[in-house]
């Protein structure tokens, strides 16, 4: 009776461990998520530098310079992520630069393409700094004053 009763309590912890983790996406989901959170901390930077660019805004990444601050939260990224004047543009996960579009309104969008469960459905604590377009996340940027 008693290994039974054992048994039957190793084989519930073991059930519960495996939904725990079918639940959560495990360490693997985990790593994205926090690559996404990475992704969006250099797109936002990107979008911060843009407010300060003259107008019009550049044609491509390779034109955008830090602004302010815009080089603290970047330097975890090495030189071969940056363009010339040190702005970290390349994503990590595609080894292109991040997407830029230019927008009719004079502003810009600078988007990623989410990796995680999660961002992909509805990106945590900044669903409203965000716009969706064509499966991608992207930051806007509002043409420099």
């Amino acid at each position: 009776m008693t290994r039974a009763l054992m048994a039957c309590g190793v084989a519930t912890c073991a059930f519960a461990v495996g939904l725990g983790l079918y639940a959560t996406g495990g360490p693997a989901e985990a790593r994205k998520v926090r690559l996404d959170e990475q992704r969006y901390g250099d797109i936002r930077e990107i979008g911060r530098a843009l407010k300060c660019a003259s107008v019009p805004l550049p044609e491509t990444l390779d034109d955008v310079q830090p602004c302010g601050s815009a080089l603290v939260s970047q330097q975890r990224r090495g030189p071969e992520a940056r363009n010339v004047h040190g702005m970290v543009i390349i994503d990590p996960v595609t080894s292109e630069p991040y997407a830029y579009s230019r927008l009719a309104d004079g502003g810009a969008d600078i988007c990623m393409a989410p990796q995680s469960h999660a961002w992909q459905t509805s990106p945590p604590y900044i669903v409203a700094r965000l716009t969706r377009r064509d499966g991608l996340l992207c930051v806007r940027a509002s043409a420099p004053a």
